[in-house]
């Protein structure tokens, strides 16, 4: 668990200097940072998705992840969760809810997130999430100058979530093959890749509603892979 709690502490320290930064910047050059980083965000997650060992199970776990997603209202609910999050610390940025969910999708879902908790939690060391604490310190940093102090908190979603992987990881240490490591990054990728497509304004994807889709893969690759 060092590696995730060094990884949230830089979260919070990237999230407050975007903060300090973003009343002495100009909005011009917020804005084109943010492009940059949707760009950089497009390029992983484009080389993610392609990296798959079945294609079907990558569709199925899409397919059944977004039916999933979209019936319990997932995007409604954590919306209602962070402008309940916004109430009880009164915070009036109307952007608070966008820079929550944005930030806590851009650290939580990815390669490092998955293989770095993984690596840590089977004692394989913790290089991978030393390296993605760093580069999460930048791109919270950049968010939190365009959105506001709702980057800030996405720490919290990053603890529970990389968090349980390492813990899960170090409780069934045979579970975690290459295989579903593998297609689970795919997944990954691919919900990186709509998430950029949205920084970037060009198409509205409803992205939480698809986060169900990382727990089929697991299934379905354990299944049938």
């Amino acid at each position: 668990m060092t590696g995730t709690l060094l990884n949230a502490t830089l979260v919070i320290l990237g999230g407050l200097t975007g903060m300090f930064l973003s009343s002495r910047l100009p909005k011009a050059l917020t804005k084109m940072i943010l492009n940059v980083i949707g760009l950089l965000i497009l390029i992983l997650a484009i080389g993610m998705a392609l990296e798959f060992n079945q294609l079907l199970i990558v569709a199925l776990s899409l397919l059944f992840g977004s039916t999933l997603g979209q019936a319990l209202k997932l995007e409604k609910r954590v919306k209602r969760l962070s402008q309940n999050l916004k109430q009880k610390i009164r915070i009036k940025n109307p952007e608070f809810s966008q820079g929550f969910i944005t930030a806590s999708l851009v650290i939580c879902v990815g390669a490092l997130a998955i293989i770095g908790p993984i690596q840590e939690g089977l004692g394989l060391g913790r290089e991978l999430l030393v390296t993605k604490a760093i580069l999460d310190f930048f791109v919270i940093m950049s968010l939190a100058s365009n959105y506001g102090v709702g980057v800030l908190f996405s720490f919290l979603p990053l603890l529970i979530y990389q968090g349980s992987i390492a813990l899960l990881a170090q409780w069934a240490q045979n579970f975690f093959t290459d295989q579903i490591i593998t297609d689970l990054s795919a997944v990954g990728g691919i919900l990186l890749l709509a998430l950029a497509l949205n920084i970037l304004k060009i198409k509205n994807i409803s992205i939480t509603n698809l986060l169900p889709s990382l727990i089929f893969v697991v299934v379905l690759t354990y299944i049938f892979g």
